[in-house]
């Protein structure tokens, strides 16, 4: 099973807050930052700055996504590996338990 985000970026990320229900994790990111496979449970993305990034699910299919400075992604549970595709970067990830 893919290791969790806070654990995978440990270098870049910081877990703001946890409870039984939800996590908030604090991610930033450097130009080339590349994160190995992880997982995370029905989540949503909000960007401090603006993001983009390439991730790659378990079977090797790519998506290219960005988010302005501000907005807020939803996301299903997935597996993933993260590859910045721009300079650096700051989101906020709420994880849902």
């Amino acid at each position: 099973m893919p290791r969790d985000v806070a654990k995978a970026a440990s270098k870049y990320s910081k877990v703001l807050f946890e409870n039984g229900k939800v996590r908030v994790v604090e991610l930033n990111w450097k130009k080339g930052l590349k994160i190995e496979m992880h997982s995370h449970p029905t989540y949503l993305a909000y960007a401090v700055t603006p993001l983009k990034y390439k991730s790659t699910s378990p079977d090797g299919k790519t998506q290219n996504r960005s988010l302005k400075k501000g907005e807020v992604s939803w996301y299903d549970a997935e597996s993933h590996a993260v590859q910045s595709l721009g300079t650096t970067g700051r989101a906020l990830l709420v994880e849902l338990k």
